[in-house]
């Protein structure tokens, strides 16, 4: 396989191009952004002894500048909703009939001890459990 460093086919490349497009934000993201802004005190997060940020401020004026960022790409990210589909799901009724089955036995697996146990229902006509056979 051939591979090729940047520092040889810089030349081949075509300048960049960067577009930027400017919209809106939503109403919820607006909010949001409001909210932010409005929590945010500068005379706060100066130093007012030396009008300099100190280290800890910084950290604090950073965090503000991402969950604006993050406010700003999507508002899923700063505050989750509650989801929806056009789907309709139906609630399944408890009166629903049993299986024709009958009753529910226990089965272990036969090749010795399985942690896994679960139940099969029993033949209405036997009696008996079901035969599943295992492809393992």
């Amino acid at each position: 396989m051939l591979r090729r460093v940047k520092k040889d086919v810089i030349s081949e490349l075509t300048s960049k191009t960067e577009i930027t497009v400017h919209c809106k934000l939503s109403s919820r993201q607006q909010a949001f952004y409001q909210a932010i802004k409005n929590k945010i005190s500068l005379a706060e997060l100066f130093d007012s002894n030396r009008g300099q940020l100190n280290e800890k401020k910084i950290l604090n004026l950073m965090n503000i500048v991402i969950q604006l960022r993050k406010v700003c790409n999507h508002p899923e990210l700063f505050e989750r909703s509650e989801g929806s589909t056009y789907l309709y799901f139906g609630e399944i009724p408890n009166s629903l009939p049993p299986p024709p089955f009958g009753e529910l036995e226990d089965v272990y697996y036969s090749g010795g001890h399985n942690p896994i146990s679960y139940e099969s229902p029993l033949s209405s006509h036997s009696g008996h459990p079901l035969d599943v056979q295992s492809w393992a």
